[in-house]
């Protein structure tokens, strides 16, 4: 159920109801909005989203969120918000497994 309903062009009486009911709603912190095909226009396309030091939404890369291992497994960011793991430094003992 919409919150209030569509606005129109030119319809200003329906303006101003909308606005009227916006006005008297009671959102609060305990409110659970929800949106339908909400953008945020300061993200990237494609990349993960983090919480910045000020609790704003920012783009991150999947290497901020993966790490390797030293001499073990490495982790090479490709650049694009995508990540390369491979295995490290493999040493072959000469033995079967």
């Amino acid at each position: 159920m919409a919150l209030v309903p569509k606005i129109v062009k030119d319809d200003w009486v329906g303006l101003r109801r909308v606005l009227q009911k916006l006005a008297s709603s009671k959102l609060g912190s305990t409110s659970s909005p929800t949106f339908a095909g909400l953008v945020l226009s300061d993200l990237t396309a494609s990349r993960l989203i983090a919480a910045d030091a000020g609790k704003g939404l920012a783009s991150a890369d999947l290497a901020s969120w993966v790490a390797g291992t030293e001499n073990e497994i490495s982790v090479a960011d490709d650049g694009d918000g995508s990540v390369t793991v491979a295995l490290a430094n493999i040493v072959d003992l000469g033995g079967s497994i």
